[in-house]
């Protein structure tokens, strides 16, 4: 873990990185029902997520104009579950210290989700049905992205392949 930890604070600053993140259906809490129909999901356990970051920003935080206009107007912009452990790359969970990578999605910002059922690359129409619906209206304005499931990162000549 340091050695991917050393290379996203080696990262340049505002500038765009891919990355692709792995996730275990034990690991999308907020997606996935736990129950279907009154019975345990029979996909949780089976479902992998794969999302490809393509044209995100390593976070240079301090220049979001929302966060200086904040700063301005003498109020702290702080997230209040993390704290850093290297700004503006690396932020760790207050309540589980699981760290994540920081990242802001831009208007250029393509994301590919694919799903595995087993292993088996499937469309989402047909596990929709164990997901529960999504509702996010507007982009988020930062990324947090666990470690533990970055599968590569790539900036320019910088790389990193689990």
């Amino acid at each position: 873990m340091k050695k991917l930890e050393n290379l996203i604070c080696n990262l340049i600053k505002g500038q765009f990185v891919n990355v692709v993140t792995i996730y275990p259906s034990e690991k999308m809490d907020g997606e996935l029902y736990k129950k279907v129909n009154g019975m345990p999901n029979p996909m949780f356990g089976r479902i992998t997520k794969r999302t490809e970051y393509q044209g995100v920003r390593v976070c240079d935080y301090e220049r979001l104009a929302d966060v200086i206009a904040e700063r301005e107007q003498g109020k702290v912009a702080r997230e209040p579950w993390y704290n850093w452990i290297s700004f503006p790359f690396i932020a760790e969970g207050k309540k589980n210290g699981n760290r994540y990578m920081v990242v802001k999605p831009t208007s250029n910002t393509a994301y590919k989700v694919t799903y595995f059922v087993d292993g088996i690359e499937v469309e989402y129409a047909d596990i929709a049905q164990y997901f529960k619906a999504k509702s996010r209206s507007e982009e988020p304005r930062m990324l947090t992205l666990q470690l533990d499931y970055i599968a590569s990162i790539k900036q320019g000549t910088i790389s990193y392949t689990k």
